[in-house]
């Protein structure tokens, strides 16, 4: 009964490869995120498809397969992330953190409250004036906003400007605009929108030259750095630059960002099997390095362990699923798999 347990379980990778590649040929298809979640959750990584059924959520709110499952399978909080929170209260990125988690399982109130408390500790931070304005509580970011206007610096200001005007309140952007530009004027950017405001626009006898002259004034290459932070914060994205620079013969670069991809989420299928393709190197020897690279990460030591166990390497897959366990003790998913191999290995 056991070995066939432990075939089931890792004969499973080949379903989430395949609802993987649902995803991406339908992404904004629930029915195909629901797909993904299931292939986790009989794999026993229940944290991926909480994810998964969330995002289904997120397209469909009332997706009856997709709340059903979430439902069974998640916990109201995650302990590990609150308790982070909690021993560093001040810190507004464990608070982002907790907010992120609660997005993913589809609890919208408990994401906003945590958004909005990183917001009060950081009010300068745009990523919290996104996220609070995406759960519906624009007021809420502007009445913060406003209480620490004077420690607000006009990129600040400007940036929750763009947001409001995306969003129909032009008259508010525009006072935005106004106090960015009182605080800079020298700062190219708030000009032409003021100017937009105000109904004016630049004057039409300038020639090209010297109008890009003036435009080039103060600035700098901070929204390349800016995009540049954003691709490299997101293995999704990473990973598909990766598969584009393979399909197109450049495999350095198709390396390079797979690589990235795997960094950031070591256990993810898509970076890991293209990462393979593209340097000829075997899952195992891929997840070796990723233990070495990305040291106290529970993901990459329970997927080195799915593959050694997949390998019918048991004792040492019991091993690696222990380190996952000490890393993260709130996932059943270390604990489940720990007590299967150790009971495969008892009866031996």
């Amino acid at each position: 009964m056991l070995t066939l347990l432990m075939l089931s379980l890792t004969a499973d990778a080949a379903s989430i490869r395949s609802a993987q590649a649902m995803v991406v040929s339908a992404p904004n298809n629930p029915d195909s995120w629901v797909a993904l979640g299931d292939a986790y959750r009989k794999r026993l990584k229940r944290r991926r498809a909480r994810e998964a059924y969330g995002q289904a959520l997120v397209l469909d709110s009332t997706h009856e397969a997709a709340n059903s499952q979430l439902g069974k399978i998640s916990k109201r909080s995650n302990p590990r992330l609150v308790r982070a929170a909690l021993r560093d209260p001040t810190n507004d990125e464990q608070w982002g953190d907790v907010g992120d988690y609660c997005m993913s399982i589809g609890l919208h109130e408990e994401a906003l409250a945590a958004y909005l408390y990183a917001l009060q500790l950081d009010p300068t931070d745009s990523e919290w004036h996104q996220a609070v304005i995406a759960l519906g509580d624009i007021d809420a970011v502007m009445e913060v906003v406003s209480s620490a206007a004077e420690s607000a610096s006009d990129e600040t200001l400007g940036d929750l400007g763009d947001i409001l005007r995306a969003n129909n309140r032009s008259e508010e952007a525009c006072e935005l605009y106004r106090r960015a530009l009182s605080m800079d004027p020298s700062d190219t950017e708030w000009n032409p929108r003021v100017a937009e405001c105000d109904g004016t626009t630049v004057p039409s006898g300038m020639p090209l030259e010297g109008m890009l002259g003036s435009l080039s004034q103060g600035i700098t290459s901070s929204p390349i750095s800016q995009l540049q932070d954003r691709v490299y914060s997101d293995s999704e994205l990473l990973t598909r630059l990766g598969i584009a620079h393979a399909k197109s013969g450049d495999l350095d670069a198709s390396r390079k960002y797979l690589h990235s991809a795997l960094l950031l989420s070591p256990a993810d299928t898509a970076a890991l099997e293209s990462f393979s393709a593209v340097t000829g190197q075997t899952r195992l020897e891929i997840l070796e390095r990723l233990v070495e690279e990305v040291p106290g990460n529970d993901e990459v030591l329970g997927e080195l362990g799915d593959q050694l166990l997949a390998e019918g390497r048991t004792r040492e897959a019991a091993a690696y699923y222990r380190q996952a366990l000490e890393v993260d003790d709130d996932d059943p998913e270390w604990t489940e798999k720990l007590a299967l191999v150790e009971a495969v290995l008892e009866s031996r």
